[in-house]
């Protein structure tokens, strides 16, 4: 139909190009424009091909789902256009060659000179069909095939070829079967005589190798039907029947296979199981079966990907799935509880009773009638009490009257004392604010380096002579935790002096020098930090717990003060005297009287020369001089720079502290 509509729309636009081009002499280009547009579209809209090849007879139950679920598939993608062509080659009656060329030379005749862009095969014997014949009917078409075959070698796959490889689960249906049936001691299998009935049976007998020590089995197989159905009337008892397929008799008449479950179902004295979805509700009891519908949508939906440009190489073979599906018919026939079956399992074919259609309605009807009952019964118990509890109001109300004014002296009395309690309390909180503000005072202003942490490591205070110190204002700090106070001093976040007195740690205290403790606080006599000052400084620190005024542990405080200038100081006079001791050990006797100069301070030697007096010296013993500035030199030199002052003022705040 679409493709009918899209040949009229051309050959009206031809139509009217050719009256375009003979009445005005020329083809305007818009004409043209619009010629190019509308081939593009019709191009677009030219439906894709697909040719639907089943194994059966029109009218096979999962033949039909299966196509079905094809359909349904192709269909349902919006952008390709498919124009469906579907065969029923019946050739899973038919093996002899003669009747395979007829079907050749029909198809031949009916599909001459037709592409094909997909061509999905349905079971076996059309699989193999194509594999024989795919190359002379549609060349190099690309095919996607569905087949219940556990070898993919049993195929035939040719090139340009993919599809749905489907089994039947015998072991999984016939394990379900024993275990809903455990005194289960006879198993008989119903098979037909055609060339798929053998192959299914012979599956199976491989299969039931593994059971048959345990279990009799018996083979209805190859027989006729009315032998069949006259066998399963009188099984033994404790039978339980697997139901393979049946597409011809063994009189060689061709049968329905959901058609004869049924007839084997009404008459058996045993379940039945098989093992396609598609004799469910013809009277099996269920199994693991393979779902028709899953299958074909899997191979409608390979077809779409190679409609949509994909090399049937490049899209793996696939396994199909099967589900756990029962008869609720058959279910109650046979007494099984649906709380044996699987979980996940699907049950069909449930009859819906009264109750199920209206439970909702039944049990909103009944609960209206109960809250009304209740609310009437709740009703009339209230008016009770009310009038009980009038009766009690009259007897109570010349009482109310002298306990209400007793009770309001009371309250009176109450609210003064509690707006005595409240000006006390608020009096004791402006007290401990004040004590708070004063103690931060304290802190802020001490002049030395000091700061507080919590419990948990926080910084709570952190004063000035800190932030001159760290280059860390309080608004980055305060809150931090983790040892962020650690890093201006030594480069890392790391556990301080401050930490070791809330929790000792042999690891860290190892590395202050001079560390003890007096009444609870930790003194360090020294710490080089080389991070801080040009060429690092030495700190000594003081650390203690701080209390709240139950005795409890709130919190840490720890002070630095900066003795840079003080150790540097004493590391230079210990040099020098070290050095002025190596000196007076080498040093060799002089004597006699050494002419001096009172002026320069030369020294006249022996033959008359004024020398220096660090010359002389070293010419006369093993002295070596070396040059420093003693302080009354170093304030006459350096008094008036900067950085001499800062260093002098310092050193001199330490001192008197």
């Amino acid at each position: 139909m679409t493709n009918g509509c899209n040949f009229k729309k051309l050959f009206l636009f031809l139509g009217c190009l050719l009256v375009a081009t003979f009445g005005c002499g020329r083809i305007p280009a818009d004409t043209l424009a619009l010629a190019s547009e509308k081939a593009s579209v019709t191009n677009l809209q030219i439906p894709k091909q697909v040719l639907i090849l089943n194994s059966h007879d029109y009218g096979m139950p999962w033949q039909t789902a299966v196509n079905h679920s094809i359909q349904t598939a192709l269909k349902a993608d919006s952008k390709i256009t498919t124009e469906l062509h579907t065969e029923y080659t019946s050739l899973s009656h038919h093996f002899d060659t003669d009747y395979e060329q007829k079907l050749l030379d029909l198809y031949h005749h009916k599909y001459a000179g037709r592409k094909m862009d997909v061509i999905i095969a349905v079971d076996l014997p059309s699989t193999h069909f194509l594999a024989r014949h795919r190359d002379d009917l549609f060349p190099e078409a690309p095919v996607v095939f569905m087949s219940d075959t556990e070898s993919i070698k049993d195929i035939g796959l040719i090139p340009n070829m993919t599809g749905v490889l489907s089994t039947i689960d015998v072991k999984g249906t016939l394990d379900l079967a024993l275990r809903l049936h455990p005194d289960t001691r006879h198993i008989a299998v119903v098979s037909g005589a055609s060339k798929m009935d053998h192959l299914y049976e012979a599956k199976s007998r491989q299969i039931f190798q593994e059971y048959e020590k345990r279990f009799t089995f018996t083979y209805l197989t190859d027989l006729p039907m009315d032998e069949i159905l006259a066998r399963v009337t009188r099984l033994p008892g404790h039978s339980i029947i697997l139901y393979v397929l049946t597409l011809t008799d063994g009189t060689g008449k061709n049968f329905i296979p959901r058609e004869i479950v049924s007839r084997i179902s009404n008459v058996s004295n045993a379940p039945v199981y098989g093992f396609w979805d598609s004799f469910l509700g013809s009277g099996i009891v269920g199994g693991h079966l393979s779902s028709a519908d899953l299958e074909g949508k899997k191979a409608a939906l390979m077809g779409l990907r190679i409609l949509r440009s994909e090399k049937p190489s490049d899209i793996p073979i696939v396994q199909d799935s099967h589900a756990y599906m029962f008869d609720w018919r058959q279910l109650q026939r046979w007494h099984i509880r649906e709380s044996d079956l699987p979980a996940g399992s699907v049950i069909r074919n449930k009859d819906i009773s009264f109750w199920d259609i209206y439970k909702w309605r039944i049990t909103g009807i009944t609960a209206l009638f109960v809250f009304q009952g209740l609310l009437i019964l709740s009703l009339l118990i209230q008016l009770k009490k009310r009038r009980r509890a009038e009766l009690l109001l009259k007897k109570s109300h010349a009482n109310l009257e002298f306990s209400v004014e007793q009770r309001t002296d009371d309250l009176i009395q109450i609210n003064e004392q509690l707006q005595k309690e409240i000006r006390v309390r608020k009096q004791a909180e402006q007290t401990l604010a004040n004590s708070e503000q004063r103690l931060a005072d304290i802190i802020e202003f001490l002049p030395d380096p000091t700061w507080v942490i919590d419990m948990e490591g926080r910084v709570i205070a952190w004063n000035r002579a800190i932030k001159r110190m760290s280059g860390i204002e309080k608004n980055d700090i305060i809150g931090k935790g983790e040892y962020a106070y650690s890093v201006p001093f030594y480069g890392e976040p790391r556990p301080a002096l401050i930490n070791l007195v809330l929790q000792r740690d042999k690891k860290w205290e190892e590395k202050y020098l001079g560390l003890k403790e007096e009444d609870g606080v930790l003194i360090s006599s020294e710490s080089f930090h080389p991070s801080m000052g040009d060429g690092g400084c030495y700190l000594a620190g003081a650390a203690a717990r701080i209390y709240d005024a139950k005795g409890n542990v709130v919190g840490a405080i720890e002070s630095l003060r900066d003795i840079t200038i003080t150790k540097r100081s004493e590391q230079e006079r210990e040099r020098l005297i070290k050095e002025l001791q190596n000196a007076l050990a080498k040093v060799r006797t002089l004597s006699g009287l050494l002419p001096i100069c009172a002026s320069c301070k030369n020294i006249r030697d022996d033959k008359g020369y004024w020398n220096q007096i660090e010359t002389y010296i070293s010419s006369h013993s093993d002295v070596a001089f070396s040059h420093g500035l003693c302080p009354g030199c170093m304030e006459k030199i350096y008094g008036n720079q900067e950085w001499y002052k800062k260093n002098r003022n310092k050193a001199v705040d330490q001192e008197q502290t």
